[in-house]
């Protein structure tokens, strides 16, 4: 959610893009940069304005949902994710429930991406500002409308769905990785739409962190540093 840095850092690699742009015209040396970012961009206006957006759009949160994926499969990332989901309560604050490494790591990565694809910087902005929103929806402790959740979930993950992604079973943790479109989960089959205990009987968090200490500051920032306890199940 703390995306604020993100939008300066890109205004930066717009103007650096935008330049280099600038030098393949003129020739010398700039006209041989061929790094996949310019060639993108350079690709970029023959594709109307709308349709930049729209696809810039559903590229950045793939990218979201193929980095989150990752910190699951990889034991040294998820020793850093973990924290995210040893909150015992998935309410609106678990949104905020990162530890340092996996924000510096995971805006690492999507800067990294920003900057390959180029995308129009009124769609990363636009992407951020909705991103943020849906972080706070999906963890919110509340449900939609049974009929209104059942053609929403058609679309987009709700607090019901994502809920799913912290249940303390390991297998329901590896599934529903999406933030804001489900799609993504269903074309890799990694969509489940509901916990095999039902909503009601699923209990969320780490087995073996469910308690008060597991809220404490001191816990979250020494947590990935920890003797990692036996996670139950398989992914």
């Amino acid at each position: 959610a703390a995306m604020t840095p993100l939008f300066f850092t890109y205004g930066w690699i717009e103007f650096i893009m935008n330049g280099r742009e600038t030098d393949t015209r003129r020739g010398g040396l700039g006209s041989v940069d061929q790094s996949a970012g310019t060639y993108l961009y350079q690709f970029q206006p023959w594709l109307p304005s709308a349709a930049r957006w729209i696809l810039a759009f559903l590229l950045l949160d793939f990218v979201r949902y193929a980095i989150h994926r990752t910190f699951h499969a990889a034991p040294l990332l998820w020793r850093v994710h973990q924290v995210h989901h040893s909150d015992p309560d998935v309410d609106v604050s678990t949104a905020l429930r990162f530890h340092p490494i996996e924000v510096i790591l995971t805006h690492g990565a999507y800067l990294a991406m920003v900057a390959v694809l180029a995308p129009p910087i009124g769609a990363v902005l636009l992407s951020e500002l909705v991103s943020i929103f849906q972080d706070f929806f999906v963890h919110a402790n509340t449900s939609l409308p049974q009929r209104l959740q059942k053609w929403v979930t058609v679309v987009f993950f709700t607090p019901d769905t994502h809920r799913i992604h912290h249940s303390e079973d390991v297998w329901e943790q590896n599934r529903n990785f999406g933030q804001l479109f489900s799609w993504w989960d269903r074309l890799f089959h990694t969509y489940v739409p509901a916990p095999a205990a039902g909503h009601d009987a699923m209990i969320v968090g780490l087995r073996g962190y469910q308690n008060n200490n597991s809220l404490r500051l001191a816990f979250m920032l020494t947590q990935p540093f920890l003797p990692e306890r036996r996670r139950g199940g398989s992914p």
